[in-house]
């Protein structure tokens, strides 16, 4: 009941300091995910993780996940694709959205990850220090060959959003610079998602509220989502959101300077950056997958 109400936080064991410089966001993220999937499994169909400075709407991702079964490994954000040459395509941090069967084989991964340095090991699967949690979320996932969802919806538009709504409609234009980390490798996809054609009339959440915190804690906020995109909440369930399509991400294969592989490798990837790596025949009777 605690845990339905949202009175109950869960205390993450740490074995690194809180030193806001360092603040070590990786750590306490892969031991919030080992301790949901070893604890929690029965207390929730979706957890979401949501950065402090975003603006979260529960609403809207309860009809989206509605279309989803939690019970199949569901990986939900803003896609990122700017280290696919180290095979690594990841969701956003600003939030993300894990099924209940994500949660399970994640934290089985997480059982055993080796200790590295800052610096060391590059997008795999193991505890270092620092703040990046995100990529090492992905990483995570790749071993288990759980990639991010199709999150868009009918109209090619954003439904999680790494900016504010109003940096998206009137600031915000595409770049076609290789290094830009927001645009890579989204091509045609990306630039019809800019200005009046940014976002899902059922946005499910924005970020980057640092410089404008009141927005978070206004009781008005909604109102902005209201009147940027005739959203209300709730109106999601009552109009019907359109519903997710249950694909991988997507991307402009026009523009790849690689080739893939038909599993969505890129080719010639290290061994220890493919792909569901981590599934050995001993690994997979470990997640009991043979039963599912």
């Amino acid at each position: 009941e605690r845990m339905r109400t949202g009175e109950l936080i869960m205390g993450v064991p740490m074995t690194r300091d809180d030193d806001p410089k360092s603040r070590n966001i990786w750590e306490k993220m892969w031991r919030a995910w080992k301790l949901a999937g070893e604890e929690y499994l029965d207390k929730f169909d979706y957890i979401a993780k949501v950065d402090f400075d975003s603006f979260f709407i529960a609403e809207n991702m309860r009809v989206f996940g509605s279309y989803l079964d939690p019970d199949q490994p569901w990986y939900v954000g803003h896609t990122l694709f700017h280290r696919w040459r180290q095979n690594l395509i990841y969701n956003s941090g600003t939030c993300y959205v894990l099924s209940r069967e994500a949660v399970r084989r994640l934290s089985i991964r997480l059982q055993n990850i080796p200790k590295v340095c800052y610096k060391c090991g590059g997008t795999q699967c193991a505890d270092r220090a620092g703040a990046g949690e995100d990529p090492q979320t992905g990483g995570c996932l790749r071993d288990l060959n759980i990639v991010p969802t199709d999150s868009l919806d009918r109209n090619g538009r954003q439904r999680f959003l790494p900016f504010r709504p109003r940096d998206h409609l009137f600031n915000i234009e595409y770049k076609s610079d290789p290094h830009d980390w927001f645009w890579h490798y989204k091509g045609a996809i990306g630039q019809k998602q800019v200005k009046q054609n940014c976002c899902s009339n059922y946005p499910i959440a924005f970020h980057n509220f640092k410089t404008d915190p009141a927005v978070i804690y206004n009781k008005n906020a909604l109102y902005e989502l209201e009147y940027f995109f005739h959203s209300a909440p709730y109106e999601s369930r009552i109009l019907g959101m359109d519903p997710p399509s249950r694909k991988s991400y997507q991307y402009d294969p026009m523009i790849l300077d690689f080739e893939l592989e038909a599993n969505g490798d890129i080719k010639n990837v290290r061994d220890d950056e493919k792909r569901g790596k981590w599934l050995t025949e001993e690994n997979v009777k470990l997640l009991q997958l043979e039963d599912k």
